[in-house]
């Protein structure tokens, strides 16, 4: 689950020792992030997941992307870490090296990391390494927090934590800071001072620009260990006593672990896991191979042979399958729709292979009386069976997923028009309304399974278009594309393709997209790149899109980490105006404005975060004053102000700090003067107060700074990115 705040900056932003519940939540987060970051070898197997909430009628009216709820417990944090470790192999000498350096007084190591390296499964293993020194230490993900320094002040005051910080790739319109190293040398005495440690995961390309000052001997590149040892030391730790020496000598399971990552490789360890229990069903018999049956060994090779075809998608048998002379149209569209409603009741897989083979321009078989194949014999065509609850089962493993690959392969020019029949699916009226959840995150399964790599990104804009036209589907547009922005292996291709869209003049539905998902977990993660993206699409002509913006940015307000970077990058958007998107910054900030603080729900958050710092108290004027000069409606201007009045009729010192920031608001300016005491007026006239009441002595008191220039200079304009060193 992901960032970069400055020294001179933030000091404001260090706090006392976070409670317990605080850093629990924190640390919830970072695990989900080292899900993301690549060791999701070893996590549950849907990852990301979804949910789909659905009205009474079983219509699909939610879908949300969740992170695992055993990724999410507090509880469960330190048993991942453990789990990770214990199916962990050391890239021997440099893993003992690294770590040797982060134990060392600097308390921190930097690693460079590669595709396939197994450098962040390095990194977990080895916070799991300082919890079972010092069990004070507290596994945390350190993020940049919204900015791209390194976030001195975040240190200062937490103790015994074990950082992690995965630095966010440099985009063409978001940089981590030169000064990074510099700043990170800086930080080993704090660090020390307070028992923690940091873990530093970068590129050679983006260290080479950022890591001067940081000595050589602090840095390290760690590479994967073989296929076969990863192989072997996760069957030795999950079938422990058990020999697995014939399984690894066989030539075809050594050519499944050629070349194979550390990932690919425990996925081959966990098919032959499977494969040796007692009631394992070979997907193959003796004579399919040429073998004795009965014979010493015979066994063991049906066996190595299922899991090789599994390893290799079952290409030579759908092959096969394919080139069977007499092969049908409807049964193959019939194998491909039975892929995708596994476990779907057959009768609804035969209705919707007619609808396939009408979105192909197939000819349909005749289907009705005696005339055609039956449901029985079709399945048997494809090697499948019926439940008893009468649904689609295959016999073969992940046979369902291996008919959608080579599907994929072998048909590319018919890919538009399957992913409009899979995405039109849930809508069809072959299903009943209380089986369209289940089906919603069924089709979120395939299409994300099938579209995610490199080389098939393009068409996960075709599906968001799909899916964003239509109401009942548009959460479910953006549910995938905030899947897709935490993929492990693509999602930074995906961050790519989501700065593209953010600033495309036309392209409605995927700019409203990217801007939705800012605020979703895309954006709680990443927030450095979700407000660069939100930035563009606040420029559109859409008022759709900017209230996209508005609703996303209300939404990361809720994160505590970044609530501040969040209000500096407001108000230099509303200073700009110039600007398409000042509309939208001064939108952000009226609303923001009437938001009550999470500590005293008396105060407004921005009137308690004012009086927190002189910086902050610039910021908040500021944004006043933006509002105060611009041609926003009275009545929305007023709906903003109304809770600061409320607030300063409260109490005598809540009134001074009301007075305070509104008295910089509308220093030396007439305009700002005019329209805050007309809000006041229209407020006293909604109250109906008496001058001697608390709201008539709040009124006098902001009326003697409308009545006449304070002798102080204006809120300066805080300049938008003036944090960005790039």
């Amino acid at each position: 689950m992901e960032d970069v705040i400055s020294a001179d900056d933030d000091q404001a932003a260090a706090a006392a020792e976070p409670a317990p519940e605080e850093v629990e939540a924190t640390g919830a987060a970072a695990v989900a992030e080292l899900a993301r970051l690549g060791v999701e070898a070893l996590l549950p197997p849907a990852f990301p997941a979804i949910h789909v909430g659905h009205n009474e009628r079983g219509e699909v009216n939610a879908v949300k992307v969740v992170v695992s709820e055993a990724l999410r417990s507090a509880a469960l944090e330190l048993e991942f870490l453990a789990e990770v470790d214990r199916t962990f192999v050391e890239p021997e000498p440099k893993f003992s090296a690294a770590l040797a350096t982060l134990r060392s007084p600097r308390r921190f190591v930097v690693l460079r990391s590669r595709p396939g390296s197994g450098t962040r499964t390095a990194a977990v293993a080895m916070l799991q390494r300082l919890v079972k020194d010092d069990s004070r230490l507290r596994p945390h993900h350190l993020g940049l927090g919204g900015r791209n320094r390194f976030p001195t002040a975040a240190l200062g005051s937490a103790k015994h934590q074990a950082y992690l910080m995965d630095l966010p790739i440099d985009d063409e319109d978001f940089k981590v800071s030169p000064k990074f190293g510099g700043e990170l040398m800086a930080a080993s005495q704090t660090l020390l001072a307070a028992g923690s440690y940091l873990i530093v995961i970068t590129d050679a390309e983006q260290w080479a620009r950022i890591g001067g000052y940081v000595q050589d001997s602090l840095v390290h590149d760690l590479q994967a260990p073989g296929a076969e040892s990863v192989g072997r030391h996760w069957l030795a730790v999950n079938v422990p006593g058990y020999d697995f020496d014939p399984w690894f000598k066989d030539p075809k399971i050594a050519g499944l672990l050629d070349g194979s990552t550390p990932r690919e490789a425990v996925e081959t360890a966990k098919l032959i896991r499977t494969a040796i229990a007692p009631d394992f069903n070979p997907s193959f018999t003796a004579a399919d191979l040429n073998l004795t049956p009965g014979a010493e060994g015979t066994d063991l090779q049906l066996r190595i042979a299922s899991v090789a075809a599994t390893r290799g998608n079952w290409r030579s048998e759908l092959l096969a399958w394919h080139k069977t002379p007499g092969r049908t149209a409807f049964e193959r569209n019939f194998l491909l729709v039975t892929a995708v409603l596994r476990g779907f009741p057959v009768r609804l897989a035969y209705k919707e292979a007619k609808q396939l083979c009408a979105k192909f321009g197939d000819a349909v078989e005749s289907v009705s009386g005696h005339s055609g194949p039956g449901v029985i014999e079709l399945l048997d065509t494809i090697r499948a069976d019926a439940g008893h609850d009468d649904s689609v089962r295959f016999s073969r493993p992940r046979w369902a997923e291996a008919i959608l690959d080579y599907y994929w392969r072998d048909r590319p020019d018919d890919h538009d028009k399957f992913i409009d029949w899979l995405t039109r699916l849930p809508q069809s009226s072959t299903f009943e309304p209380e089986d369209r959840a289940a089906l919603t995150e069924r089709v979120f399964e395939v299409l994300f399974d099938l579209i995610m790599t490199r080389d098939r990104l393009d068409k996960l804009g075709d599906v968001v278009d799909a899916w964003s036209s239509r109401e009942e589907s548009t959460a479910f547009a953006w549910s995938l594309l905030d899947a897709a922005s935490l993929h492990p292996r693509v999602g930074r291709d995906v961050h790519q393709l989501m700065l593209r869209w953010s600033k495309a003049p036309t392209g409605f539905q995927r700019r409203r997209a990217v801007a939705a998902v800012c605020g979703l977990e895309f954006g709680r993660l990443h927030t450095e790149k979700a407000l660069v993206r939100l930035k563009h699409a606040a420029d559109s002509d859409d008022p759709v899109v900017v209230e996209e913006v508005e609703r996303a940015v209300l939404a990361l307000w809720k994160e505590p980490a970044v609530a501040r970077v969040l209000l500096k990058r407001v108000t230099g958007w509303a200073s700009d105006e110039t600007a398409k998107h000042v509309m939208a910054a001064r939108n952000i900030f009226a609303a923001v404005a009437g938001l009550p603080s999470p500590t005293d729900s008396t105060r407004p958050d921005l009137l308690v975060r004012a009086m927190s710092s002189e910086e902050d108290m610039k910021l908040v004027s500021e944004g006043w004053r933006c509002l105060l000069v611009s041609a926003m409606d009275s009545a929305d201007l007023g709906r903003a102000l109304h809770p600061w009045f409320e607030a300063g009729q409260s109490a005598p010192a809540v009134a001074d700090d009301v007075e305070s920031v509104l008295e910089r608001a509308v220093a030396g300016e007439l305009r700002p003067k005019e329209r805050l005491e007309k809000c006041l007026n229209r407020w006293l006239g909604l109250t109906g107060a008496l001058d001697t009441s608390p709201a008539g002595r709040f009124a006098q008191k902001i009326g003697r700074i409308t009545a006449q220039a304070p002798d102080m200079p204006a809120a300066p304009t805080v300049p938008d990115e003036a944090d960005a060193d790039v």
